[in-house]
């Protein structure tokens, strides 16, 4: 089978680019807003002329491709988009100007870890622009996405695309309201199990807790970590939770951890593109500053 030939890649010379920093910005902005019309609602330009310029970077080199009708980006125009986003950030550093790292995590890491800590992790006279994106489904699609460069989260990523490093431990507590406590008069975590429980769905109790099935009365299931600990807290059930998310709670007396179970922890780790070299700085100040902080 012929290969195709990209004029761009045969005829420029080595001291021009292949791409017009304009088409660069155009993938740049594909990648957030994948498809014509949102591409065209994002920009505030024309659809038929923002089709043409996807049209004509398809000829010149493999970053978009067709499928089912519709334009998306090949593995080719994602690190071409991660480039022109790291030349931005980089040009912007060479005049002086502020630059933005997009952090992601989950919504109660970010509410109770990262944003308090944030100037640990900043420098004290820097100009980078943190913007915090939180997430409860987890930071893989947002980075996936292109709208996020560092990520925080727990576990490992299942993309291939997407690199890790496991940082500190996180553990998970049995937790139960003092009233609810009182009312079954419970005394340890393996009496909760006939109870009403209160499921998160991202770490369920039957998965954390080694269950050969669902906890068997789940009252309600929850996307939200917050959600789960102020309906744990109201003494509607008892729930599986990690530590630091109830570390408060805890201290307060509005929870209790009860005994029973040795529930495996967790790992939480900075999580980043592989396509993305230029981060490797902020890779290593991320994974520091986590290393720092503990999750009890």
């Amino acid at each position: 089978m012929a290969t195709k030939a990209y004029p761009l890649e045969r005829d420029r010379g080595a001291e021009r680019f292949g791409l017009t920093s304009e088409q660069c910005e155009l993938l740049l902005a594909f990648e957030t807003a994948p498809s014509l019309e949102a591409l065209a609602r994002a920009l505030g330009r024309d659809a038929s002329v923002l089709s043409r310029q996807l049209q004509r970077i398809a000829q010149e080199t493999p970053a978009l491709e067709k499928t089912h009708g519709r334009w998306r980006l090949t593995p080719l125009g994602k690190q071409l988009a991660a480039w022109a986003r790291d030349a931005i950030a980089s040009q912007r550093r060479a005049l002086g100007q502020p630059t933005v790292i997009r952090l992601a995590s989950t919504r109660e890491f970010t509410a109770r870890v990262l944003a308090p800590r944030l100037g640990e992790l900043l420098h004290e006279h820097e100009t980078t622009i943190v913007s915090l994106c939180a997430a409860e489904e987890g930071v893989e699609k947002r980075l996936l996405a292109g709208e996020a460069d560092i990520g925080f989260d727990c576990g490992r990523p299942t993309d291939p695309e997407i690199r890790f490093r496991q940082v500190v431990p996180e553990p998970f507590s049995v937790l139960a309201a003092p009233s609810f406590i009182e009312k079954h008069c419970v005394t340890g975590a393996r009496e909760l199990l006939p109870l009403a429980h209160l499921q998160y769905q991202r770490a369920t109790a039957a998965t954390l807790l080694g269950l050969p099935d669902d906890a068997p009365r789940v009252r309600a299931t929850f996307n939200d970590i917050a959600s789960v600990r102020e309906a744990c807290s109201a003494g509607l059930g008892w729930a599986v939770l990690p530590t630091y998310a109830v570390r408060r709670e805890l201290d307060a007396g509005v929870l209790v951890a009860l005994p029973g179970y040795e529930v495996p922890e967790e790992h939480f780790g900075v999580w980043w593109l592989r396509e993305r070299p230029a981060l490797e700085t902020w890779v290593e100040r991320s994974v520091a500053w986590l290393g720092g902080v503990t999750l009890r």
